[in-house]
């Protein structure tokens, strides 16, 4: 939040995207490293992005990211959806 807000990146809504996925995907790769929850960091940074850096982006970069990221989020809820449903139909849950 501090580099987009006192940085001149709003004049690029590109690196500005590319920088908010680089910066989730640190989160996760610093919680991995240190043998902590990747899942925990990534969801604390998303509040925490939620809630100072969507008033630091340009506009572009805002709907964007929201874009891609509800993308993003629709194409893994389905993922996981599938691979339960296949779970089912394969039996593993028979002796469950």
């Amino acid at each position: 939040s501090f580099i987009y807000k006192h940085s001149s990146l709003s004049d690029f809504p590109q690196l500005e995207t590319s920088l908010l996925f680089l910066f989730c995907y640190l989160c996760y790769a610093t919680a991995e490293a240190l043998e902590l929850s990747g899942i925990m960091a990534l969801f604390f940074n998303g509040i925490v992005l939620s809630h100072y850096n969507s008033y630091n982006l340009s506009r572009t970069a805002h709907v964007t990211s929201e874009g891609i990221f509800a993308t993003l989020a629709t194409v893994m809820e389905t993922i996981v959806f599938l691979y339960m449903g296949m779970g089912v139909f394969t039996g593993r849950f028979r002796n469950w």
